[in-house]
């Protein structure tokens, strides 16, 4: 269960990443083929559920069906396995699956995600390629204490929400969780705990479907919370919400998506 959620956490990530509802740093490493027709939109890494993740993401006007043939051959002539943790899903689901490869090779994984071109208004195909070690570990380098809470206390944490990704600087910070409450709970924790802060709400827009392409039995919807102070800082709350069917019973119904960025006002 534990390798099915985080595949899954990664699979939202490639998809929010690429729809530009997720923050990152650039990194600038890539050892992974790439179609020759494919344009890199930008790099970066991550610290996802406790290990490091490196994100490139491409552009292309080939379908991805064509991308996903090019990945499997490149991939497999090169020792790596491709990965079915959905087999059981019944054959009138297989859209569910048209969004995602999934390869492992001496313990690494490699994940390519195709959000759904009708939510880019040029219908192009994008892609995520994600890269990183199968086994949970944090590097030396990284401060644990970063993964358990920021360094600065900006926003409030919801209970139980586990810290994915952190990014912080002297004027700005930009935090990720994950958690397994509904969209709108988070959204009146943050209204209620953000004004005992000090923090003014200035704009709540409403619940937005976020399109999923072909896959029937996953659901995602988004909302975002901006707030200001007496300093004019400024904090977005960012929150997405994945529901899934019951063809996937090991992630337990819903994950959501909580993305703090805050600004200070120079």
């Amino acid at each position: 269960m534990r390798r099915f959620v985080k595949i899954t956490i990664l699979i939202i990530a490639g998809i929010m990443l690429q729809l530009g509802l997720l923050y990152a740093d650039w990194w600038n490493q890539n050892q992974t083929p790439v179609p020759s027709n494919s344009h890199k939109t930008r790099e970066e890494e991550r610290l996802i559920g406790g290990s490091r993740q490196h994100f490139t993401y491409y552009i292309t006007d080939e379908n991805a069906d064509a991308i996903k043939s090019f990945y499997r051959k490149q991939l497999t002539d090169s020792d790596w396995q491709e990965v079915d943790l959905v087999s059981h899903l019944p054959k009138a689901n297989a859209d569910a699956l048209k969004m995602m490869l999934i390869f492992e090779n001496n313990g690494e994984r490699i994940i390519i995600v195709f959000p759904p071109t009708e939510a880019f208004r040029d219908r192009k195909t994008r892609f995520t390629v994600s890269r990183g070690q199968i086994k949970e570990e944090v590097p030396d380098s990284v401060d644990n204490q970063l993964l358990a809470k920021p360094k600065k206390d900006i926003a409030p944490v919801f209970p139980g929400a586990i810290l994915t990704n952190l990014i912080e600087t002297p004027d700005a910070q930009k935090a990720s969780y994950y958690c397994k409450n509904g969209i709108e709970e988070l959204a009146q924790f943050y209204k209620n705990n953000m004004a005992l802060r000090g923090w003014r709400l200035v704009s709540d827009t409403p619940l937005e479907k976020i399109p999923m392409g072909g896959a029937k039995n996953i659901r995602t919807v988004s909302k975002t919370l901006i707030f200001s102070n007496s300093r004019n800082d400024s904090c977005k709350i960012g929150l997405a919400q994945t529901s899934f069917g019951k063809e996937f019973p090991d992630v337990g119904g819903s994950l959501t998506n909580i993305m703090v960025d805050y600004e200070a006002k120079h």
